[in-house]
């Protein structure tokens, strides 16, 4: 986690956790639970934990600012725990979801696109209920007993292989298949 690119499509294999920071919306996004008390549990918990962890931040959420300045503080009192990046842009967050060991947050990526990598996701709170959500996601509140308990599942199921839910990344060429037999 030494550079902005992370040297990530050099490797084979990385040990680290993917943070999506959108963990604390909840409800219809006028409706939030206490998101300090959130983030700083979900900050004491990557304290504990040995992998390092590379954090995209937040978007212009609700809250936003709140949980951004938490993780840039606790980035700036252990650099060489987390490392924050605004975004990686597509490749870069594929790459970083197909290296990572988990993912940990609040994110529709981590519910839809993480099985097609065979990675497991801790999804924290409610914002993804009601989602289809695949064997490769563990669905947990957010406190420390909760968040630990996911982590210790989370880091069994590292070499498991998932089915998405959402499919298996070739429709379009069934798709066409379909149509070529319409169209003769």
């Amino acid at each position: 986690l030494q550079s902005p690119y992370y040297h990530l499509n050099k490797c084979d294999t990385l040990s680290f956790v993917l943070l999506g920071s959108r963990f604390p919306r909840f409800g219809l996004g006028y409706i939030t639970l206490d998101t300090r008390d959130h983030i700083k549990c979900i900050i004491e918990c990557l304290k504990e934990i040995t992998l390092p962890v590379l954090c995209t931040l937040p978007n212009a959420d609700i809250e936003g600012d709140i949980i951004r300045n938490h993780l840039l503080d606790y980035e700036s009192k252990y650099p060489n725990k987390i490392k924050c990046v605004e975004n990686l842009g597509q490749q870069g967050y594929l790459t970083a979801m197909s290296k990572t060991e988990f993912l940990l947050g609040n994110t529709s990526s981590g519910i839809i696109e993480a099985a097609s990598f065979n990675k497991p996701v801790i999804n924290l709170g409610d914002r993804q209920k009601g989602r289809t959500s695949g064997s490769n996601i563990i669905h947990t509140k957010i406190n420390k007993f909760d968040i630990f308990e996911a982590i210790k599942k989370a880091q069994s199921m590292t070499k498991k292989t998932f089915e998405n839910p959402y499919g298996d990344g070739n429709s379009t060429e069934r798709a066409v298949k379909i149509l070529e037999k319409i169209i003769k």
